[in-house]
């Protein structure tokens, strides 16, 4: 979370000020016993330097109240993103998996918990973007799969027939040595397929 600025210039004014409202309190008080349009003066001095004080510190709490404001969204945009991951983990994650593994599309797979304007809409896209690539992971691996399965299937099929034809051309040899009549044998090899 990012630290509120504070203004070190602020603590100064308002010290500044009180000083400078206490030292005209003391002359104000000094000139009640001198002369009396001296202290009409003082008196509207020292009015001045209250108002201008009493500026400040109305401008100091505008400004507390408007960071307030700040960390308080910035907690709830926090809590909301907080939410949303643990939400991603305990549930959507889950559900695709479980969408996958079964060979479904990830239709009906249950959405975020809190509104883009929540969590803030980077957060959201960037979110979006991991649930998508879940899937897109996932496909690629049941492709691969699917693919290899495949190749598995052709290369026993092309064993099979390999030893097929390895025993055809056995049962051929033993059937040339077997027959010792030269038609027959010139019928059998001419009938079978090379």
């Amino acid at each position: 979370m990012r630290e509120p600025r504070r203004d070190p210039g602020a603590s100064a004014a308002v010290a500044g000020w009180a000083v400078a409202l206490l030292a005209a309190a003391g002359a104000a008080w000094a000139a009640v016993s001198a002369h009396a349009e001296w202290h009409r003066a003082l008196a509207g001095a020292c009015a001045a330097a209250v108002v201008l004080l009493i500026a400040r510190v109305v401008i100091l709490t505008r400004r507390l109240s408007t960071e307030r404001a700040l960390r308080a969204r910035e907690a709830g945009v926090a809590g909301a993103r907080g939410t949303e991951v643990a939400h991603l983990a305990a549930v959507r994650v889950p559900a695709i998996a479980e969408r996958l593994r079964t060979g479904q599309r990830l239709e009906g797979v249950p959405g975020p918990v809190a509104s883009p304007e929540e969590t803030g809409e980077e957060f959201a896209r960037a979110l979006d973007s991991v649930v998508v690539a879940l899937g897109s992971d996932a496909a690629v691996h049941r492709e691969r799969t699917l693919r290899d399965s495949v190749q598995a299937a052709f290369e026993s099929v092309a064993r099979t027939m390999h030893v097929m034809a390895t025993v055809q051309q056995q049962v051929l040899d033993e059937v040339e040595r077997s027959i010792e009549d030269p038609r027959l044998m010139a019928d059998v090899l001419t009938s079978s397929p090379s």
